[in-house]
């Protein structure tokens, strides 16, 4: 961005001191305007690569335990590792609950 200050700046010192022809001035800042664009093009690249990991990162790190306890507390209300008494059932299912609604914000999150 400085080379594209300092570019303009002689552009214009050139017009102004040296009487530049317009025709010259105005490719200039024609090529100014493109490398401005190219930048801004390597931006937008470099954000959307930056947004992506991000959403890597959060299915990764919790997205996954969350439908892993998701599973696991399934489990426990089919008595998979034995009978629940009617509180541990209450408490599992208050907890799958909360899960459940935790990976639907997760996953909303991600794919929005």
């Amino acid at each position: 961005m400085k080379k594209i200050g300092c570019v303009l700046s002689i552009a214009l010192f050139g017009f102004l001191n040296f009487k530049l022809s317009m025709i010259t001035i105005i490719v200039i800042l024609s090529l100014i305007l493109v490398k401005l664009q190219k930048e801004r093009h390597a931006l937008s690249c470099l954000m959307s690569t930056q947004t992506e990991n991000y959403k890597s990162v959060l299915k990764h790190h919790i997205k996954t335990p969350v439908l892993a306890q998701i599973r696991a507390l399934e489990l426990l209300l089919k008595g998979n590792y034995g009978k629940l008494n009617k509180r541990q059932t209450e408490m599992i299912e208050m907890t799958l609950k909360s899960c459940r609604h935790s990976y639907k914000i997760i996953h909303g999150q991600l794919y929005s």
